[in-house]
């Protein structure tokens, strides 16, 4: 099954950032679900104010000025004091900074004011190493307030990265008995996987996704199930389903890949896995960069994202960031080569000419990429084949552009080539 380079794909996957905005909180798939109960939910004009003060703190956070920005935090969080997102604002922020001594200080302070502060205190010293004050912290907060899940929750978290998983299975359940979340139930699956309570899982993961089908962790969860009792049609129909909702879990592709290689299913099952390669190289890279210290004022850095976008199909996702770097100043040809790929790929053959005219000439590896992409518009496949050779013979050893490279080859039909080049893309980087 070769992927359908030249379609619309669904641009969902990364937070897009610009110069001058205030920060983005960092891609966090394990985060604790911060929803509160409709009953807390603060009017709009008050919303409207702690978004106000958010984005003031967020200014001078920027600039360096920490207790000021605090003082401002700390007043969005008196005006709806029951909500957690200004507490998780706050705290994204000084993980983007890399600022968790500050962080400490901060949420030391807004412990006095409940929980919330005592949950935030305790993943800033476990982000420091610090798990034994994390615990007592997390302790401390769990003395506060017994139905507290998001204390409960990230405890669990650190009992599992001590090896204390009868501990984490033990918070998760009455985490979950509180808040019947698809996260909590999706992490509970997975401790008791992991101590080998296999007749709890099944229950847990049917109840919840009565509730929530569309959980991608509660069906990987009920996949994992399904495959271990050798149900293997199930676990195939499973996990092709958490692929539909999320074309880039590389935990899933993996999954599937495995799955399909012991059906006898060789060609496929190849692919798949290497779709995780590629997905989880793209999850580690993008979310290394847009965690950097400037990817929102960085040009080499907004390009390099754009170019992770391409390589996953994201097309729409890459003009983003392919507007972010070309205000910034990125390297004009390489800049344009990308362009011009985007717009060849998305059909646009005109956009895409225009684009190519200020890339390199024959001799630059990313405008002859992109060339092979205008001539695989225009269906011309023997002029493809030129300058998809020309861009590998002179490009570089670097993943995203052996994937493109492969996707020629594939939508070529040529499937040997395709395949030795995603095996290159495999060592890309190696000497």
């Amino acid at each position: 099954m070769i992927r359908r380079w030249f379609s619309l794909v669904p641009a969902v996957l990364l937070v897009l950032s610009c110069a001058g905005c205030e920060p983005e909180p960092p891609d966090e798939t394990d985060t604790v679900p911060a929803a509160e109960s409709p009953a807390s939910m603060p009017d709009p004009e008050t919303v409207r104010r702690v978004q106000t003060e958010l984005n003031a703190a967020g200014r001078l956070m920027q600039q360096g000025k920490f207790d000021e920005a605090l003082e401002t935090a700390s007043a969005a969080i008196a005006l709806a004091p029951h909500r957690i997102e200004p507490y998780e604002v706050l705290s994204n922020w000084y993980i983007q900074l890399k600022r968790h001594d500050r962080a400490i200080e901060a949420f030391e302070r807004l412990s006095a004011q409940g929980t919330h502060g005592l949950r935030f205190l305790a993943r800033h010293q476990a982000l420091t190493d610090d798990h034994v004050a994390a615990l007592d912290t997390l302790d401390r907060c769990i003395e506060t307030d017994a139905r507290q899940p998001h204390c409960r929750f990230e405890r669990a978290r650190l009992r599992r990265a001590n090896g204390a998983f009868g501990g984490a299975a033990d918070d998760l359940r009455v985490a979950y008995g509180i808040d019947s979340d698809p996260l909590t139930a999706a992490r509970l699956a997975e401790v008791l996987r992991i101590t080998g309570a296999y007749s709890e899982i099944g229950a847990i993961v049917d109840a919840a996704l009565a509730g929530s089908p569309d959980s991608t962790g509660l069906l990987l969860a009920r996949a994992r199930q399904q495959i271990r009792d050798r149900n293997d049609a199930a676990a195939e129909q499973t996990l092709r389903r958490v692929v539909e909702l999320d074309p880039t879990s590389h935990v899933a592709l993996r999954m599937l890949g495995g799955l399909l290689l012991r059906v006898g299913q060789q060609a496929e099952g190849s692919y798949r896995l290497t779709q995780a390669d590629l997905y989880r190289d793209y999850h580690k890279t993008s979310r290394m960069l847009l965690q950097g210290d400037g990817v929102g004022r960085d040009a080499n850095a907004a390009l390099m994202v754009a170019e992770l976008e391409l390589t996953i199909g994201n097309y729409e996702g890459a003009q983003n960031w392919l507007e972010t770097a070309r205000r910034m100043g990125a390297p004009a040809q390489r800049l344009a080569a990308a362009e011009a790929w985007t717009w060849y790929a998305l059909g646009d053959v005109a956009k895409g000419d225009a684009a190519l005219a200020a890339a390199g000439g024959e001799h630059d590896a990313r405008a002859n990429l992109a060339r092979a992409g205008r001539a695989l518009r225009t269906r011309n496949l023997e002029e493809a084949l030129k300058w998809v050779r020309r861009a590998v013979a002179d490009g570089p050893n670097e993943r995203n552009f052996l994937h493109r490279a492969a996707d020629v080859h594939a939508l070529m039909g040529d499937t040997d080539s395709a395949a030795a080049l995603r095996l290159r893309a495999a060592t890309a980087g190696l000497p």
